[in-house]
């Protein structure tokens, strides 16, 4: 049969299905409508006689086909559908991960537990490439004899392993690892939290949770909900939302001040007759041209409102006031005004003075405690400066029978004692009522205080004991803060740096230490001792500390004159061991050199020099020529070269290296052992004395195996030079210098 007869046929047959349908569906109807009408007739007429069972019986079973056709059809399964996508095998893994899981719950909807039936619905749900590619699968299995895949877990591994790269799980992980909030709502932000968490299948406790979804918010709701500690997600999620809304209101507090006020539409006369007096009269308040003409019209700054903190402080946005009163509500708002051409006498045409605006009571003050000691380098004496000037009040008591140190400063909003000083003396520890925040110079570094104690001290004849928050700090035990001065009445007394007050009737006054002195005068100008004397002085003392001297080639004669004698002496008797510059020649052919052996069949290399800046190549070729006098490298015409860089020193001057990288790679590593630091240790086991001996150029000591010269070769903007002594970066170089050393000290060790 043709395909388009078929596909007639099949048209034809559901076309008859569906009129059946109708009239089976009317039929219903119809025996419904018949059977709603007996139950009504038989409540009506109670009181008649029933008929004999035989014939009710008889009725019953009557019943024509159409009527048990009806009843089967009534039987049947009425249950809602349940639609499975379609995969098409695109590179969305998300979207093969979920049409896996819409099979799973449709099986389990439908009842379905046969794994050839599971297979064989969900290759009708593939599409395109999907549909493709598994049956070449099932293609490629015919062909080599084995069975068609008819297992559901094997038809899901192979599908993973088709459209689910191998790193997703990893790739997930980091996702959730770096998980931040930043532009994100909190909604949007815990949405992509729980999606991550459940696609990478990571599983942690519920701590672990809530602390990685706490870390990933932004700070300003970090701090709002560390204060109440959740213990769930959804805890911690109705927080965050609660601290989102706080600060959106806050914010929109600061932009409402921040934006233009509202002006009228009337005429530009009416526009220009509104004019506030403080922008008339008030000189203060108005900015004049610089050119000369009228004064500035422009909006005052507003100082209500504190840059650095972001913090609302209560002020009007237009008179700049603590009147109680926002913008909007400002008497001197235009705006305000009942008529339009109204104008607004100045402060001299209503003959009197304005009334003291009342001030708020109840400002917020939601910013934390900033606590700041100002750390300078001591003055010079010279500048005669008194030292109380820039000190705070520090001096110290006893508490538990311990002296500690104390600090009066009144910058402090607390009292505060330290964790060491309460660990240690064993103080009773109490629930702060109202925990805070400290904040210290750097923004984002906070201290939640939470804890509390009575701590009892006593300086000289003065006893008290106050109530101090617990809090890590290093400047002293205890810090007497503002609350300590206003329940004492203490009187601060600026130039001297003392307190004044009255405890139990009796007046005290506390004073502070004085400055200790950091700098030792000597009464000898010459410490030099000899030997001789330097040993007994270890016998007496067990550890001492000497200063060697060392003649500096740059000191003249007039400059050495100018030490002392002893000095003298005894740079003059060692003026031949130590020097400054080696001699303008290679070292002496020792039986240790250094050797370079490459791989047999290597290519050489031979890279282009680095680009540098005209700076740098002048102190290049400066450096190169130095080498070149001192007969420490010579002029090659090599197939090796290696460009060449410059690494800072300490000193602020540049070393000229070799990017020996390449020629590395081809040499023959040596296995002579270097030391190591444990065994040196172990040598130095029990000794007394220890000396330090560096070398002059070390490296430069030792020359290179006559013949491997033309492998050190490098390259400049200039040419190529090879060295004829061991240069920094070699393989191999440490080995030769240590073996060179173990050479030398042989007979000292």
């Amino acid at each position: 049969m043709p395909p388009w007869r078929a596909i007639q046929v099949a048209q034809a047959a559901q076309l008859a299905l569906a009129e059946d349908i109708r009239n089976l569906t009317a039929r219903l109807r119809d025996l419904e409508e018949a059977q709603r009408r007996g139950i009504e007739m038989a409540e009506v007429s109670d009181g008649e006689q029933e008929p004999p069972e035989e014939e009710l019986t008889a009725e019953v079973e009557e019943e024509t086909p159409e009527e048990r056709l009806i009843r089967a059809i009534m039987k049947v399964n009425t249950k809602p559908k349940m639609e499975v996508p379609m995969y098409e095998g695109n590179l969305n893994v998300e979207e093969l991960i979920d049409w896996i899981k819409a099979l799973d719950k449709y099986f389990d909807f439908e009842g379905i537990v046969e794994d050839d039936r599971k297979v064989k619905f969900s290759m009708t749900r593939l599409h395109k490439h999907a549909a493709l590619w598994w049956d070449g699968v099932q293609e490629e299995r015919k062909r080599k004899g084995k069975a068609k895949i008819k297992s559901w877990d094997r038809m899901v591994a192979k599908m993973k392993g088709k459209f689910i790269p191998r790193d997703y799980e990893v790739n997930l992980f980091k996702k959730l690892q770096n998980l931040r909030q930043k532009e994100l709502s909190v909604k949007e932000y815990t949405e992509e939290f729980y999606r991550l968490t459940i696609r990478s299948g990571h599983i942690e406790e519920d701590l672990e949770k809530v602390a990685r979804y706490i870390n990933g918010l932004r700070f300003n709701i970090q701090d709002e909900i560390s204060l109440l500690t959740p213990k769930t997600i959804e805890e911690a999620y109705q927080i965050a939302l609660k601290a989102e809304e706080k600060i959106a209101r806050r914010q929109n507090t600061v932009s409402r001040g921040r934006g233009r006020s509202f002006r009228g539409r009337g005429a530009p006369s009416d526009r220009r007759q509104l004019q506030t007096s403080a922008e008339e009269g008030s000189s203060s308040s108005s900015t004049q041209n610089t050119r000369g003409g009228s004064p500035f019209r422009g909006r005052r700054p507003y100082q209500g409102y504190q840059r650095g903190r972001g913090r609302f402080l209560g002020k009007c946005f237009r008179c700049n006031k603590y009147a109680g009163h926002r913008s909007y509500e400002c008497p001197e708002n235009p705006q305000n005004s009942h008529g339009k051409n109204m104008y607004i006498a100045s402060n001299e045409e209503q003959g009197g003075e304005l009334d003291v605006a009342p001030k708020l009571e109840n400002i917020p003050e939601d910013g934390e405690s900033l606590l700041m000691k100002r750390v300078l380098l001591k003055p010079n004496k010279e500048a005669m400066e008194p030292p109380q000037r820039k000190s705070l009040f520090r001096t110290r008591c006893k508490s538990k029978g311990k002296c500690c140190k104390v600090v009066i400063d009144s910058g402090s909003t607390d009292n505060l004692v330290s964790v060491e000083m309460v660990e240690k003396l064993g103080l009773k520890r109490e629930p702060h009522p109202t925990p805070y925040k400290v904040s210290w110079l750097q923004k984002g570094h906070q201290l939640l205080v939470n804890e509390q104690c009575k701590v009892e001290f006593q300086i000289g004849a003065y006893k008290d004991q106050v109530m101090c928050d617990i809090m890590p700090m290093d400047v002293c035990h205890i810090l007497l803060g503002r609350p300590w001065q206003f329940d004492n009445k203490a009187i601060h007394d600026g130039r001297k740096n003392t307190y004044t007050f009255k405890k139990d009737g009796v007046e005290h006054t506390l004073i502070p230490l004085k400055e200790e002195n950091d700098t030792a005068e000597s009464s000898s100008k010459v410490m030099m001792v000899s030997g001789k004397e330097f040993l007994q002085s270890m016998k007496k003392e067990e550890v001492s500390f000497a200063v060697i001297g060392k003649l500096k080639s740059v000191v003249t004669n007039t400059q050495l004159s100018d030490l002392p004698l002893e000095v003298q002496e005894m740079l003059n008797e060692y003026v031949d061991i130590v020097v400054d510059e080696l001699p303008n020649e290679l070292p002496p052919v020792r039986s240790i050199s250094h050797h370079i052996d490459l791989i047999p069949g290597a290519s050489l290399p031979n890279k282009a020099a680095y680009r540098m800046t005209p700076r740098e190549n002048e102190e290049i070729k400066q450096q190169v020529q130095e080498l070149l006098d001192k007969g420490l490298i010579r002029e090659s015409l090599s197939p090796c070269a290696v460009p060449t860089v410059l690494s800072p020193k300490k000193d602020g001057t540049w070393r000229m290296c070799t990017d020996s990288r390449t020629i590395n790679k081809i040499t023959i590593r040596y296995r002579f052992p270097l030391p190591r630091i444990d065994d040196l240790l172990d040598c130095l086991s029990g000794s007394v004395y220890f000396s330090k001996i560096d070398l002059k150029s070390g490296y430069h000591q030792i020359r290179i195996r006559e013949g491997d010269e033309w492998k050190t070769t490098f390259k400049t903007n200039d040419g190529l030079y090879e060295w004829l002594v061991m240069p920094f970066g070699l393989t191999n170089a440490p080995s030769t210098f240590m073996r060179l050393m173990n050479e030398v000290l042989k007979s000292f060790t």
